[in-house]
């Protein structure tokens, strides 16, 4: 019998279409391939870092800028006595040596001395006998009344030559009567020329006294004419900027006490002082700030050449920068505290990113990029840190700087 072969192959099983395996599988497939990808771009980082530039640009403030306190080389001069004020010269006035200034006035004796001198005038004008036409008058009629005597002395004379008793005789009391009236008459005008004479010393004497009521003061030195005082002429002086502590500058408010005319002065006060003009001290904090030795200090529209004495500490704390200005002007000597911008002289401030800074023991330096594209070191001076920012000196607007410099350092080193 014929039966059914065993060795027929056996149908196969068709295979199911699964495509979340696949998605799956592919995922997993790209997912190794980025991280396969981001740890070769790591490592090609690490060996091999990107140059990273930055462009340049101006420093868009002053290095320094804020109010200072002015010190001054001046004089102090005191009232010798107490009196009214009498300002001859405006405050601020450029003054010389010796010239008269102000004056001290008594005013209680000055106003008594003035009643005297009134009434001595007044006694001269109702006593019309001793005005100077009335003294002349008398010395005219004192003249014609001697020529009198004289002419009936000389009559009085011949008749006696001749003879003539009777006429010598009548001549005689004419004579007398002449001579009487001649003395009178020098009575007259003595009396009148020595109460002139007693008005004039007298007058002479009010005078002086009046004088005496009236103190002139000089200055003793030439220079600046300085009325406001704030009392610290002795204690903010320019030869003392070292020695003044940052607490000591921030007591000085700028307000003064402007003397005027009619104040009353006390024996003893200061009055003014003399300022020399040719210099002064400004004193300002900062901290963190590299100003170098020659400045350039801005006051209102007025550019002036300074030095810088001494510098404020470079730790983060904050001290006093002492400017020495020369030639300052009159509006800047007089005040107390101005506002001033100070910039180093004859440099170019610029700002980069502090990243970009290299410090070495040669001192700051960075990386710059060439025409040529080159990028070669460059000596700079950090004047200042402003947060992440520095503000140098050493490059150009618009030049390009490296700003991860110690990246391209290591590069350089495996090279």
């Amino acid at each position: 019998m014929n039966g059914p072969d065993r060795h027929t192959p056996t149908r196969r099983k068709k295979r199911r279409f699964r495509p979340l395996r696949r998605l799956l599988l592919l995922l997993l497939l790209a997912g190794l391939g980025y991280a396969l990808f981001s740890c070769s771009r790591f490592v090609a980082h690490r060996m091999f870092p990107e140059v990273r530039l930055e462009r340049v640009v101006l420093a868009n403030e002053p290095l320094l800028a804020g109010q200072a306190v002015v010190l001054r080389h001046e004089l102090v001069v005191a009232a010798e006595r107490m009196g009214v004020l009498n300002q001859l010269r405006e405050h601020g006035a450029s003054v010389s040596a010796g010239e008269t200034v102000l004056e001290i006035v008594d005013v209680n004796l000055l106003a008594a001395i003035d009643k005297q001198l009134a009434d001595e005038a007044e006694r001269m004008e109702t006593n019309q006998t001793q005005s100077p036409e009335a003294i002349a008058h008398l010395r005219a009629q004192l003249a014609d009344a001697q020529a009198a005597v004289r002419a009936f002395a000389t009559r009085y004379a011949g008749y006696l030559r001749m003879g003539d008793s009777r006429q010598a005789v009548r001549v005689f009391a004419e004579l007398e009567v002449a001579h009487k009236r001649a003395h009178t008459r020098r009575e007259e005008y003595t009396v009148a020329v020595g109460s002139q004479q007693q008005h004039a010393t007298r007058l002479a004497e009010l005078k002086n006294q009046r004088q005496q009521a009236i103190l002139s003061v000089s200055t003793p030195l030439a220079g600046v004419l300085n009325f406001a005082l704030d009392g610290r002429e002795d204690e903010l002086r320019a030869d003392a900027s070292h020695t003044l502590s940052l607490a000591t500058f921030r007591q000085v408010t700028g307000t003064a006490n402007a003397l005027k005319n009619m104040d009353t002065i006390k024996a003893g006060q200061v009055v003014y002082s003399i300022i020399d003009p040719r210099s002064a001290v400004l004193l300002l904090p900062a901290s963190s700030v590299t100003l170098g030795r020659e400045v350039e200090v801005v006051f209102g529209s007025i550019a002036m050449a300074g030095s810088v004495l001494t510098q404020a500490t470079n730790d983060g704390e904050r001290g006093l920068v002492a400017l020495h200005v020369t030639d300052p002007p009159v509006s800047m000597l007089i005040a107390r505290v101005v506002r001033v911008a100070v910039q180093p002289r004859g440099e170019t401030l610029t700002e980069i990113p502090m990243r970009a800074v290299l410090t070495r023991e040669a001192g700051d330096m960075v990386y710059v990029q060439t025409a040529e594209g080159e990028l070669k070191e460059r000596n700079v001076q950090v004047r200042q840190r402003r947060g992440s920012v520095a503000v140098v000196s050493g490059l150009d607007v618009d030049e390009l700087v490296v700003t991860n410099p110690s990246a391209l350092v290591a590069e350089r080193r495996r090279q």
